[in-house]
């Protein structure tokens, strides 16, 4: 969820958008503003959940987030959270790239493989160096924990498995595609069981599909 400038907006991931329908010539236009609104909510809830006694107790059992949305050094990463969390008798510092999605009945994700179609350049999922990405849909509080090690390249092998699926963002007088797939999350949780799931039901957090 970073907040890039404009020559560099198209790589943001801050909102998925795989119900666009497939019509090249006139795709959906997502608002720049409104797909940032997103992201923030989901990195709040990203932060809450990490920082929650409950998913420190049983969990993991965090020492300290850091946000680093507005980092430079981290921006082009597609890294937005430092998380430090013990590891035997040290502490350790992982990456954290959150994602925020409002279509949560489509059954998918949305990993986004091309930020600017004009240009050529690479998605979110193709260059984040993040060890973890976080994706939560925000209308239903459901919170999925994605290790990159093993997603990214399971999802990179099996890229023509997925359908494809090209926004339009604006922002001002700036207007950009973006392409990515729709991934099934069923297909996801089977083939990678280190994803792990939350669901927010009031104040607590509940593990599980």
């Amino acid at each position: 969820m970073q907040r890039l400038n404009p020559d560099y907006a198209a790589s943001t991931k801050r909102v998925s958008t795989h119900d666009v329908p497939t019509r090249p010539t006139q795709p959906k236009v997502q608002e720049w503003d409104q797909s940032v609104a997103v992201g923030q909510q989901a990195v709040q809830a990203v932060v809450e959940f990490l920082q929650h006694p409950q998913i420190k107790q049983r969990w993991m059992n965090t020492q300290l987030v850091h946000s680093v949305e507005d980092d430079p050094r981290y921006q082009p990463l597609g890294i937005d959270l430092l998380w430090v969390v013990p590891e035997q008798s040290f502490l350790r510092c992982m990456t954290i790239e959150v994602k925020g999605d409002r279509y949560d009945r489509t059954g998918n994700f949305f990993f986004e493989t091309v930020s600017d179609l004009q240009r050529n350049t690479g998605g979110a999922v193709v260059i984040t160096r993040s060890e973890w990405l976080f994706y939560y849909f925000v209308n239903s509080g459901v919170l999925y924990c994605l290790p990159m090690a093993q997603v990214k390249p399971w999802f990179l092998a099996n890229l023509p498995r997925f359908r494809e699926r090209v926004a339009q963002s604006r922002r001002g007088g700036s207007q950009w595609r973006t392409a990515g797939r729709l991934v099934p999350i069923a297909t996801v949780l089977r083939e990678i069981p280190a994803v792990s799931c939350f669901r927010k039901e009031g104040e607590q957090w509940i593990k599980g599909n």
